[in-house]
C-alpha cells in the first residue's frame, strides 16, 4: 500500500508535511471506528482517486465534473 512506509515508519512524519497528514488521517479513520488495515486502504483509495483526477486535468478541464467526482467519493 501507499502508506505502508509511513505506517511502518512514524520518524517519516517529520520529514515531509504529507507524511504528517497521512497519520492524522490515518488516527481519524481509526477514531471512527475503521481498523488500522481499513484506514489505510481508504486512505490508499482516496490518494489514488485524487492522483488520478490530477492525471486527468492535464486533458480534461471540466470542473464540474471534477466536483461531483470528489463530492460523491
Amino acid at each position: 500500500m501507499i502508506c505502508d512506509l509511513i505506517a511502518n515508519a512514524p520518524q517519516y512524519a517529520s520529514l515531509h508535511p504529507a507524511f504528517a497528514h497521512c497519520f492524522r488521517w490515518l488516527a481519524a479513520f481509526e477514531r471512527h471506528g475503521l481498523t488500522r488495515a481499513e484506514a489505510e486502504q481508504v486512505l490508499t483509495l482516496t490518494l489514488n482517486v485524487v492522483r488520478g483526477m490530477a492525471m486527468n486535468s492535464l486533458w480534461q478541464t471540466d470542473l464540474r465534473t471534477a466536483k461531483n467526482v470528489l463530492r460523491g467519493w
